[in-house]
């Protein structure tokens, strides 16, 4: 999905054209909990994740998407602009179900 919106993203909003693998966002939660342990306020860390997948119709993706800050922050007329043609590609390239993948993850740690 990534791919096909790209552009889109690099036209209207570029800060927001950034794609990270599953690997990094696993490397960056494995560094705070590094940063935890290294404190010295605590010990012995377990990390637990889940990956999940969730199916969203492309107009449930859009409203998503219209309720997380980077895009409220957007000016109107470039937000409008945005989702026009955000859901334009969409229609084009995905029979209204999109499968996106999200990561939960859990750190804990002992108190030293």
């Amino acid at each position: 999905m990534y791919q096909a919106l790209t552009g889109i993203y690099q036209n209207y909003a570029p800060e927001l054209n950034k794609y990270e693998t599953l690997a990094n966002y696993q490397g960056n939660l494995g560094k705070m909990g590094q940063e935890v342990i290294d404190s010295g306020y605590f010990k012995d860390l377990t990390e637990k994740h889940l990956i999940s997948k969730v199916n969203y119709s492309i107009d449930d993706y859009l409203t998503l998407l219209s309720t997380l800050s980077p895009y409220i922050r957007l000016q109107r007329e470039h937000r409008d602009g945005f989702f026009a043609e955000l859901r334009q590609i969409l229609q084009l390239n995905f029979d209204n179900q999109l499968e996106l993948t999200y990561l939960s993850m859990m750190q804990m740690a002992h108190k030293s």
